[in-house]
């Protein structure tokens, strides 16, 4: 009897080995028939951005009549540029086996054409029912090419990719600047892309970023660590659109020259990594919109304010004038 129920028992663990790596094979099976059809979508998606990049470079015009664009020489050399990018990105996509990284790209070009086309209903000749039509079918393309990229592999991650620091030196004491800063209402005064900061309480405020795309991004944060002219850290709060953290330190400078102040900044904008190719807000334009933000600081620490070139007030006078 015993000799009986140990084969029993052999047989019953062959049956369910057999089921499965009968399951891991219909697993497997399965798997390969969605990278297939991925695969297929992801060539379609290129095959259709070519069409629609000759028909932007070669067809401006007509394109932008189909659309509800104004057909002045600008319209048409933005949507010849756009053209070009399309078929860039389609080539590419279309020469890879690991797609992901170019569908994203395409997901972020197709943000600026959203954005494009909702500044072109201001228009004085824009068909405005025609170009929210093309706003919906941009919006259908965002939506298969972010699909088809996250099921491709190349799912973008909510992380920091890593901190953002600069510092800079002033003819100021450490208490002085961090008075300034701690006055949450002077950071937009240097921030050149920060547009306001709005104080919910004593340690919260909603924070509003302009995007070099004209993308706006705004988060909540609050102060979590605050020391008396030595440190002012912050972090978003949970469930923002806008994953940031920051810490701002004041340290005498050597030599009794001022204060070395010295800025930390990670953030992670909606959607990850594509948010970040959307909004133009890698670490290298960070690092170089920070470096230009805490010069303006030093000026207004040390001349009391922000001291433009000719250029750039000349620019602001003829951009005055236009209006």
């Amino acid at each position: 009897m015993e000799v009986i129920g140990t084969e029993a028992n052999a047989v019953s663990q062959r049956w369910r080995d057999q089921r499965i790596d009968a399951s891991r094979y219909q697993q497997k099976g399965s798997s390969r028939d969605l990278s297939r059809l991925i695969g297929r979508a992801a060539v379609g998606l290129g095959l259709f951005g070519l069409g629609l990049g000759v028909a932007e470079l070669l067809l401006p015009r007509r394109f932008n009549r189909l659309i509800g664009v104004g057909d002045s020489q600008r319209a048409k050399n933005v949507t010849r540029s756009l053209g070009v990018r399309e078929l860039a990105s389609s080539f590419a996509l279309l020469g890879r086996r690991r797609p992901a990284p170019w569908l994203w790209a395409r997901v972020a070009g197709d943000v600026i054409d959203l954005a494009l086309l909702a500044n072109a209903t201001r228009g004085r000749r824009a068909h405005v029912g025609r170009i929210a039509g093309a706003i919906g079918a941009v919006l259908g393309a965002t939506l298969a090419d972010a699909y088809v990229a996250s099921r491709s592999g190349g799912r973008a991650r909510a992380r920091f990719a890593g901190p953002v620091r600069r510092a800079i030196t002033v003819a100021s004491t450490p208490d002085a600047a961090y008075r300034f800063w701690r006055d949450l209402g002077n950071l937009p005064k240097f921030m050149d892309r920060l547009e306001s900061i709005e104080a919910l309480g004593a340690e919260r405020s909603r924070w509003r970023l302009r995007a070099p795309t004209g993308l706006a991004l705004t988060w909540e944060a609050e102060v979590v660590e605050d020391r008396h002219s030595e440190i002012i850290r912050w972090q978003s709060v949970e469930g923002s659109d806008v994953a940031t953290r920051g810490a701002v330190r004041f340290r005498p400078a050597p030599g009794d020259q001022g204060t070395e102040i010295a800025v930390e900044i990670e953030y992670v904008p909606l959607a990850g990594e594509l948010g970040r190719m959307a909004s133009f807000m890698s670490n290298e334009v960070l690092e170089v919109q920070l470096g230009r933000d805490l010069r303006r600081l030093k000026q207004l620490l040390e001349v009391g304010e922000i001291v433009q070139s000719d250029a750039r007030v000349r620019r602001a006078r003829a951009r005055g004038d236009r209006r």
